[in-house]
């Protein structure tokens, strides 16, 4: 069961994300050996999307999947492979809903998740160039502690002003969270409502 308390808003089309690109995407983290799980342990991070005391366990000795990948990853850790939840089919990642998928790359990027910004701007890159083929991409429309946290929208769309400006680079301003208020302002507006981006833009213009 998906934890929905702490689902983004993402893209809705159930399949736009291929299985082709899915695979490329789990081979370079295989290959790579690059933790899917980042610094948390693996049902910490699991338990960010979903509700695993609600789904299955594929051993009998216990109630739910909690149980067994403590079993088998933390007590045995060497029962399974470090990818395994790719092709868990309790988490369906590689055939499932397009919004789960990319959840499961955004909390990957996640600043509670991963903290080595290099890392996460290399990985961005990768996934970015994989899901452009499907017409998506993951843009930082959010920032903790001056870290991006990332959401998928359509490539090619309109464009993000708060990925686009890097507020937390321009040492000189005194209070940056004021002008990313403004720019999330805008962002919210372009699509729905442009007099009120336009309005936000006006505001940001004289806090300049």
């Amino acid at each position: 069961m998906l934890n929905n308390r702490r689902v983004p808003r993402t893209v809705q089309p159930t399949q736009t994300v291929t299985a082709l690109t899915r695979r490329d995407i789990f081979d370079y983290l295989t290959m790579g050996t690059i933790a899917w799980h980042g610094r948390l342990d693996e049902t910490a991070f699991l338990e960010r999307i979903w509700d695993l005391g609600s789904l299955p366990s594929t051993d009998g000795r216990f109630q739910n999947a909690a149980g067994d990948i403590w079993q088998h990853r933390v007590n045995n850790p060497y029962d399974w492979e470090d990818d395994w939840v790719f092709t868990d089919n309790r988490f369906d990642l590689m055939h499932g809903e397009d919004k789960v998928f990319l959840r499961f790359l955004c909390e990957m990027l996640h600043p509670v998740v991963r903290s080595d910004a290099e890392e996460v701007k290399e990985l961005v890159t990768v996934f970015n160039e994989k899901l452009g083929a499907d017409g998506l991409v993951l843009v930082a429309t959010d920032y903790m502690s001056g870290r991006p946290v990332f959401e998928a929208r359509p490539k090619g769309g309109a464009k993000h002003p708060t990925s686009a400006l890097r507020i937390q680079e321009y040492q000189r301003l005194r209070d940056p969270q004021v002008f990313e208020e403004h720019l999330r302002r805008i962002e919210a507006g372009l699509m729905t409502d442009p007099a009120a981006a336009i309005a936000s833009s006006k505001e940001m213009v004289e806090s300049v």
